[in-house]
């Protein structure tokens, strides 16, 4: 699953290879996208980081999706999944944790 190239601010991030959240800067309808918007514009940390410091931090193992260089597709389904707004529970980070 992929958002398309022009997505500003926009993450779909998976959990164990599996689609699992959306993160959105500009749906300030959930707490954690406001959250990570707040870091983010503070400069307080890429979102790269955020999930990074988030996985040591809880042992977990979130991740963006990585495109290959070179792949072929042999075929592909069309399936609609509901992902669901970032954890609030994961953004409990201090700052020491997102500077590594």
């Amino acid at each position: 699953m992929v958002l398309g190239e022009q997505s500003y601010g926009e993450w779909i991030i998976y959990q164990d290879k599996i689609p699992t959240y959306h993160i959105d800067l500009f749906n300030l309808k959930y707490e954690s996208n406001r959250i990570l918007k707040k870091i983010i514009e503070d400069q307080n940390g890429t979102i790269e980081q955020i999930i990074e410091a988030i996985n040591t931090k809880h042992n977990l193992n979130l991740h963006f999706f990585k495109r290959t260089l070179f792949s072929i597709k042999t075929s592909s389904d069309l399936i609609r999944i509901e992902l669901k707004p970032f954890p609030l529970e994961y953004l409990c980070l201090n700052r020491e944790n997102i500077d590594r």
